[in-house]
């Protein structure tokens, strides 16, 4: 295994001037130290696109993951393809394809999306074959919009069903509906508005059990400061994170907080490597 996420690196390496991609590393600190390094890149063959990642564990050093994924996109069509390999031996596959129309009534605009999706997992022992089908529909009447998602799992298992509605204004209003076979599986109200590098939303979960998250950033892309509170009945959580640019370089510093103190830390470093 170790042979090969070294393989597939030195390779990703040789190719760094004809693709664009990162190399980034995560150190966290909880009860003890743990992180995690990767290398992403991706090529462009003329309609193809392809991408690759690998990931090791850094304490200590082991292979984690080796990624591969294929898409061709052309006009409302896309056909994709990804192979996973995990630091413990298990390999999975997957293909998929969509269609992509869009159509005007009166005047909403319509996107819609209609696909099908097939995977093996464990392909060198169990082999648990996966299928799924999907149909989509989204309409747009400035500033209304509203989407509806069905799922159907091909090889056993209970359709899924997502509604959205919306209003984008000044700010921003949606609702979100989430339906597992027939039953109501949750409900959530989304508010939030943004101006001049200041963003704020809220997101309230109304059903299976009632909690909240507030979310706050401040600045714009690359240099941005983000608050993020949760809230639930008898707890509440926290994040706070400050991400920024140096030239190629990108950090994010996060931190975790509860009523118990500071329960994780985490610095996040990536360099953008190629075009």
């Amino acid at each position: 295994m170790r042979k090969a996420l070294g393989l597939a690196l030195g390779l990703w390496a040789l190719g760094l001037g004809l693709c664009g991609g990162e190399l980034g590393a995560r150190i966290s600190w909880e009860e003890g130290t743990s992180g995690l390094g990767w290398l992403a890149l991706s090529w462009e063959l003329g309609a193809v696109s392809l991408t690759g990642r690998g990931e090791l564990d850094l304490f200590p050093v082991r292979g984690r993951l080796l990624y591969l994924g294929a898409t061709l996109e052309q006009e409302h069509f896309s056909l994709s393809g990804t192979t996973k390999l995990l630091g413990t031996g298990r390999l999975d596959v997957s293909a998929a394809g969509e269609l992509t129309p869009s159509a005007s009534l009166g005047a909403w605009e319509l996107e819609g999306n209609l696909g099908l999706r097939a995977s093996l997992a464990a392909v060198l022992s169990a082999r648990m074959p996966l299928a799924a089908a999907w149909a989509a529909v989204r309409g747009e009447k400035t500033p209304f919009w509203g989407s509806i998602r069905g799922e159907a799992p091909l090889t056993g298992g209970t359709p899924t069903v997502q509604l959205d509605l919306g209003l984008d204004d000044d700010g921003w209003t949606a609702l979100h509906l989430y339906l597992l076979g027939t039953s109501l599986a949750s409900s959530a109200l989304e508010l939030g508005a943004s101006e001049d590098g200041l963003s704020g939303s809220f997101f309230l979960t109304l059903y299976p059990r009632g909690s909240g998250m507030a979310l706050l950033q401040l600045g714009e892309e690359p240099w941005q400061l983000t608050l993020r509170l949760r809230t639930a009945w008898g707890s509440w959580s926290g994040t706070a994170s400050l991400a920024g640019q140096l030239s190629a370089l990108q950090f994010k510093l996060a931190a975790q907080l509860t009523r118990r103190g500071l329960e994780e830390a985490s610095l996040e470093l990536s360099l953008s490597l190629g075009d």
